[in-house]
């Protein structure tokens, strides 16, 4: 009887969250607080046995990790703030050997300005902002992601927006082509992802460890570092918005045995770079590769974080130990 009545009043809850414009988690938890203390009064009033009640579920969702049945997101930048506290940051632009670059983040963050078709945008804004970084590397790479319709992330870009879709005509010019006309010189190398393949300006430079891997710019960019730490390059510098790039570049930095890697990370006033390398340095190889689980295991972009324990307090409370 009291599962029944649980699951009729978290139903009705449901439809009013469904009517509105966003959930109220503060008032969703309070209506769960109600019922938990209903139900233990009961039990207690009608001498029911308390161990048999909650051997079952009396709710449709496990509150714990769900909410109203749809997964519970996390602010993963939360983690990023914690991380930060390891590190100095600086706001100039440090010496590298390499740049790799998100070619999503390069495209969102640039302005189309006078241009009014994909092939000028191709030609004329985008080629000049990675003119802009060689000048100050000898190599650079732009990770593009590759859309599958069965990846886990399909889901997960579903959520971005449904609205107008603009399809580039065919002959406009693909980016990941036009980069290999920016080099500046012949000791340069530009590297860019086109689908699973990878072009170069150098034909005699071997890609074939960067085609095989994962379709997501996140683990690709990694690969990428580890091509340019065997190519002889010690710093390197990646550009992105996203802090699972973060966290996975400090849990890799004792594996490539690399002396610098830097951030370049966030937009406008919010944009700063860090120093991934001594973030992993304070943390020290045995957390920083325990990171990528401690990150996936709190809550990422397909697995719910858990109810009322966030990403700062699970952070606090591994750090005790």
């Amino acid at each position: 009887m009291a599962r029944a009545v649980n699951e009729i009043e978290l139903s009705q809850e449901l439809i009013k969250h469904e009517q509105s414009k966003g959930p109220d988690v503060r008032h969703h938890e309070q209506v769960e607080n109600k019922q938990k203390a209903f139900v233990y009064v009961s039990c207690q009033v009608r001498d029911s046995d308390l161990d048999e009640f909650f051997r079952h579920e009396n709710q449709a969702y496990p509150p714990s990790l769900s909410q109203f049945g749809q997964l519970r997101l996390s602010s993963k930048s939360d983690l990023l703030v914690s991380l930060e506290k390891m590190c100095v940051i600086v706001t100039e632009i440090p010496d590298v050997d390499a740049i790799i670059l998100d070619g999503a983040v390069i495209v969102n963050i640039l302005k189309p300005r006078f241009c009014k078709t994909f092939e000028d945008y191709s030609k004329q804004v985008f080629p000049s902002s990675i003119k802009n970084y060689l000048k100050s590397c000898s190599r650079i790479d732009v990770i593009w992601d590759e859309y599958r319709q069965d990846s886990l992330k399909a889901s997960n870009r579903g959520k971005h927006g449904k609205g107008i879709r603009r399809r580039v005509q065919a002959d406009s010019t693909i980016p990941a082509e036009q980069l290999l006309t920016l080099t500046p010189s012949v000791q340069t190398t530009v590297v860019s992802t086109k689908g699973s393949k990878v072009v170069c300006n150098k034909p005699d430079k071997n890609n074939g460890n960067l085609s095989l891997c994962n379709h997501e710019a996140d683990t690709r960019t990694l690969l990428h570092v580890g091509d340019a730490v065997k190519s002889g390059m010690q710093k390197i510098m990646i550009r992105t918005v996203d802090t699972d790039v973060v966290v996975i570049a400090v849990s890799a930095v004792h594996k490539l045995n690399i002396t610098c890697l830097w951030m370049a990370f966030g937009v406008g006033i919010n944009f700063r770079y860090i120093p991934v390398h001594e973030i992993a340095l304070f943390m020290g190889p045995s957390k920083s590769n325990a990171l990528l689980f401690f990150n996936a295991f709190n809550g990422c972009d397909q697995v719910s974080s858990f109810s009322i324990v966030e990403k700062k307090t699970a952070w606090d409370t591994w750090l005790s130990f």
